[in-house]
C-alpha cells in the first residue's frame, strides 16, 4: 500500500497484526487499518529497529533484540553533481584525495558521465561515517560550498560551475534511519 506507514506490531503465539495509518489526499486526512495474520514478514530496516523500542507490542524478546542490535547499521552518503563542463579525468573510475591524519571531508569522488550520456557532466561524491551524518544534517548551502572548495584543492584552475546536486538523506529519513548494514 503506498503512503501507508506501520505504526506498531502486536504479536502473540497465535497471531500478528500490524497497525498502519495511510495518507489521504494531500497528506491531511488519515485511515487507520489493522492487518493480522497467523504469521508476518517484517521489512524494517536495521535502522528504525535499532531505534524504535515501542513498535512491537509487546516488546521483542531479548534475544531478537540483541540480535538486532548485533547488526551494525552505518551512515553513507553519495551527493550527485551536475557540472556546466567535465574539469576531471575521464579515464579514471574514482578521483581521491589525500587528507591530513585527523582531518575529515570530501576525499573521494566518482565520475558518473560514463553512465548517463544525457548528462555527460555529471559527479558523485562519497562520505562515509561522521562525514555522512554531517552532511545530513547540515543546510544545502553549507554542502554546495565545501564541495567547491574541495574541487578548488583538486583542480585550481577549473572555472566550471555546479549547476544542480541531490543530497539523498538516508539518515534522517524515519523509514531508514541510516544507509547500510554490516
Amino acid at each position: 500500500r503506498l503512503n501507508t506507514r506501520v505504526t506498531s506490531v502486536h504479536h502473540s503465539d497465535r497471531c500478528v497484526c500490524a497497525m498502519t495509518i495511510t495518507a489521504g489526499d494531500g497528506g491531511d486526512t488519515t485511515r487507520e487499518e489493522q492487518f493480522c495474520g497467523r504469521y508476518g514478514i517484517l521489512t524494517f530496516s536495521i535502522g528504525v529497529l535499532h531505534g524504535d523500542s515501542t513498535l512491537f507490542q509487546p516488546g521483542l524478546p531479548l534475544w531478537k533484540t540483541d540480535a538486532i542490535h548485533s547488526i551494525r547499521f552505518g551512515h553513507f552518503t553519495k551527493i550527485f553533481m551536475l557540472f556546466n563542463e567535465t574539469f576531471w579525468d575521464t579515464s579514471v573510475l574514482y578521483i581521491g584525495r589525500a587528507l591530513l591524519p585527523l582531518e575529515r571531508g570530501y576525499s573521494l569522488f566518482q565520475p558518473l558521465g560514463h553512465l548517463f550520456d544525457c548528462k555527460p557532466h555529471l559527479l558523485m561524491a562519497i562520505l562515509s561515517g561522521e562525514d555522512a551524518l554531517k552532511v545530513g544534517s547540515q543546510d544545502a548551502s553549507t554542502t554546495k560550498m565545501q564541495l567547491l572548495t574541495a574541487f578548488q584543492l583538486l583542480y585550481p584552475s577549473s572555472r566550471a560551475e555546479l549547476l544542480d546536486f541531490l543530497i539523498p538523506e538516508w539518515a534522517q529519513d524515519p523509514l531508514y534511519r541510516g544507509s547500510y548494514s554490516f
